[in-house]
């Protein structure tokens, strides 16, 4: 989904469905906020690769979730193990938390589904710019300097944008290598932006 406030700049969370209930939208929408929401109308959304076993296995889990709602914290980089069996969110050290992206890859990895071969991934230059902005955005609206400053020392860490994340939850071939994920994250963004797709900057 793009922000209409600042077009390059997308998000993403986790669509699912408990027995004939409507659709929930759980997706981490900034520090401290996690959100289990009716999906709104306005977004797109692609159906998942797991199989039919595993569609409702995920569904049961991510529904534990929400009971993380001021929790998890924003942070630019990603590493270790952040649920438990439960859907505990487990704390890691200062600075740390995850994106709308990494929030879907760890609910994944937690319950052995690896979406995206992250040992490989790049660090871009334009992620470390990104990554910038986003800790200044959290300093702005009121996070912690010490989270902030800690943070700060991750900045130009891999980045998983949420479009490559989406490419990997949609994907039976997971997971993704970056250029695989790449090629299907472009077809993500023309299907945003029509065929003069805006460059991902973030």
């Amino acid at each position: 989904m793009p922000n209409p406030a600042r077009p390059q700049q997308r998000h993403v969370g986790l669509i699912y469905r408990i027995d004939d209930s409507g659709p929930q939208f759980c997706h981490l929408a900034w520090h401290f906020i996690l959100k289990d929401e009716p999906l709104p109308e306005e977004y797109y959304w692609g159906p998942s690769g797991l199989d039919e076993i595993n569609k409702p296995f995920m569904a049961a889990y991510i529904a534990l979730l929400k009971q993380n709602a001021k929790s998890i914290p924003y942070g630019i980089s990603y590493t270790g193990i952040y649920f438990d069996d439960q859907g505990q969110y487990i704390v890691h050290p200062i600075g740390y938390g995850l994106t709308c992206a990494t929030f879907i890859l760890a609910v994944f990895e937690r319950n052995g589904f690896n979406l995206l071969q992250t040992k490989y991934w790049p660090s871009r230059p334009e992620d470390s710019v990104w990554q910038e902005q986003i800790l200044n955005d959290l300093q702005d609206r009121g996070a912690s300097s010490e989270h902030v400053e800690a943070a700060r020392k991750e900045i130009g860490a891999a980045r998983y944008r949420p479009e490559e994340v989406a490419a990997g939850v949609i994907s039976d071939e997971a997971p993704l290598s970056y250029p695989e994920a790449e090629s299907i994250a472009k077809e993500i963004i023309e299907d945003l932006y029509g065929a003069s797709a805006i460059e991902s900057q973030n």
